[in-house]
Order: C-alpha cells, then structure tokens, then sequence
C-alpha cells in the first residue's frame, strides 16, 4: 500500500514537472507580435508560467524614457482569452487595466519618465471545485526599442 502510494505520488510531481516544462519559454512560440514596421527586441524581462485557474503573479518591468514598448500577453485555450493583466507602478497604482478593453492581450505604449512597474497577471476561476481548476501555460512578451522621433 505504502510502495504504490509513493510510486502514485512521484508519478503525479513527475507529469506536473513535465508541463511545467512545457511552459518553459512558451512566450517565444506563441507571443507572435503583428507585423510592424518598427523593430522591436524582446527583453530579459520576458517571462512563460504554469498558471492554475484563480492564480495571481508579477512580473518586475523598469520603463526608460524615450523607449517604446509592446507586450503580449497569450496562453492555453484552456483560458478563453480571458487574462486579465494590467500595468502598475511601484506604488501600485495602475497605469493600464487590459479588462477595461475587452482584455486586449497586448498593448503598445511610450514610456515618458523612467520608473519602475510591473505587469500583473491574473485568470477568472474556472473552476467548479478545487480539484478541478484547469492548467495551461501563459506566456509575457515584453518588447522594447528607441522612441521613434516625430514631427521637425
């Protein structure tokens, strides 16, 4: 009894190992940014997570002056496309709220002053018991480049 719990339990730590795994860069396969005519560089910031339904995290984001940002936001269809994520200062208030546009995945966006923030990233419960909350990878694309420079 003993021997086939222990072998249960490590065959359940195994396969959530796996998935996680799964997620490991999953932002670089399914982030894919629009076509553009500016180019954009993916940041170190850029981050892929095994998220439960219900789940809450951050991710740290320094803005610079005179640069111009995009992120993306995607995950598993387990979601529906309905992740919220939103944009905060270091005081926590909220510079940008993605709920507030139909949860828009992705955003593009001139940051005016440097400052820290980060990016809060949260899934609605889905689930009708705790034993049966869904789980998919979600993935953050943060991209940056030089400000373009308009007018005279």
């Amino acid at each position: 009894m003993i021997k086939s719990s222990c072998i249960l339990l490590i065959l359940l730590f195994a396969s959530l190992l796996g998935y996680g795994q799964q997620c490991f860069e999953y932002h670089k396969n399914a982030c894919i940014p629009p076509i553009s005519k500016y180019t954009y560089d993916e940041t170190t910031n850029s981050v892929s997570f095994l998220f439960t339904a219900g789940q809450k995290r951050q991710v740290p984001l320094t803005l610079y002056a005179g640069k111009d940002y995009r992120i993306m936001v995607c995950g598993n269809s387990i979601f529906n496309d309905v992740i919220l994520f939103k944009i905060l200062k270091e005081d926590g208030q909220v510079i940008y709220d993605n709920s507030k546009f139909n949860y828009l995945l992705d955003i593009e966006f001139s940051s005016q002053n440097s400052q820290s923030a980060f990016i809060e990233i949260e899934v609605p419960d889905l689930a009708v018991t705790d034993s049966l909350k869904p789980k998919g990878c979600i993935g953050v694309l943060i991209e940056d480049m030089v400000s373009v420079k308009t007018g005279f």
